[in-house]
Parts: structure tokens; sequence; C-alpha cells
């Protein structure tokens, strides 16, 4: 899950993309695909909506890599919306696997992505994806850290005191069909980015 953290919509970046790592088993690959999804001043309801479909995003990724096919443990979605950079804001999904089973891996990817346009969230998938998210902002809103990260320079943005005010409210108010609508806008395979890093 993500909180909320400085220039984003409330998603704190848990890293760009997976790093290689080698040691005791089978050299393992950092496979990224990511996607442009518009900066902060696309607005606190774009930028609910994108954070709840990374979450359900993430969701279908455990559920199939890692319960279904046990091909990695802890794949990850990021998302960030920049209110500092027009234009610049992304959502990457991320995973470390054994070399043999990236491109396989990917193209799974590749599907969740495109059945996420296609249709909507179950009711289930949509409560999983929130609720996590919801109480973790909440436990996050009693700490100092919290209150430094996203009151900085928010005397010269006061767009950062709405995000602050609405994340709560935004990401509950967000509907399966407020899902797919984003993953139809942002999720574009054909713009999609792709990165591996490979072990020496």
């Amino acid at each position: 899950m993500r909180v909320p953290s400085g220039d984003s919509d409330g998603a704190s970046m848990k890293g760009n993309c997976a790093k290689a790592a080698a040691g005791g088993g089978p050299a393992l690959l950092g496979g990224d695909t990511g996607f442009a999804s518009g900066d902060g001043a696309t607005g606190l309801v774009s930028c609910a909506d994108t954070a709840v479909m990374g979450e359900v995003m993430e969701l279908r990724l455990t559920d199939q890599l890692r319960e279904a096919q046990g091909a990695t443990y802890s794949p990850s979605v990021t998302y960030n919306h920049s209110l500092t950079w027009t234009g610049w804001g992304y959502l990457s999904a991320s995973v470390e696997v054994p070399a043999a089973k990236l491109d396989g891996v990917m193209a799974d990817i590749d599907k969740i992505a495109a059945d996420l346009k296609a249709k909507e969230p179950t009711p289930d998938e949509l409560a999983r994806a929130k609720k996590p998210r919801l109480d973790q902002l909440e436990r996050a809103r009693l700490t100092n850290q919290y209150w430094l990260n996203e009151l900085s320079n928010a005397q010269s943005d006061p767009r950062k005191l709405d995000f602050i005010r609405q994340i709560i409210p935004g990401t509950e108010r967000v509907s399966a069909a407020d899902v797919q609508r984003a993953a139809a806008t942002w999720l574009d395979a054909g713009k999609a980015y792709r990165v591996v890093v490979k072990p020496k």
C-alpha cells in the first residue's frame, strides 16, 4: 500500500523498478512495465481513480503471479502524479522473477491491464483494494512524518492542501466504473515502457 508522500496524489513510490538479485537460487530478473498516468493537475478525482486502479492491479498480480503460479513473491504496483512537473505521472508494475519466467510474466501483466480496461473489478476486488489503503492513510495521519511531508511547500501550492483534505473521501467514493474508466484512459499497451534488469 502507499501513503501520501510529497509530490503525489497520496502515493509514495516504493521503487520504480524491481532490482535484479542473485544468490543461493537461480538468477532473477527485474521486470517493469510502466504507463503514463497524468500529473496532479488532472485533478483529485482522476488521481484517486488511478490510485485505486493501481491497487486493484496489484491484487490481481499477486493473485495470479504469486498465488496461482508461484512465479514471484511480491509483485508491486506504484503510481505517482506530480504537482510540480506538468504532464508527469505514471503507474508502474514491477516483478522479480527467474529468467525463464520473465516473458510469460510480462505477458500476464499485459493481460491483466487489458482485462481492467475491458470490464469493471468485482465488488470484492474493489473492497480489498480500498480498505487497506484507507486504513493506512488513517494511520499515517497520526504521525508527524506524514504532516511534515504533506505540508511541505503547501504555502506556495494550495493544491496540496486540497489533496490532503480530499484523499480519504476521494478514495472512498471511487467506484468500479471509475476504476475501469481510469484503466481505459491510461493502460495503453502501445505506449507502455518496459525495463528489464539482468544480473551480470
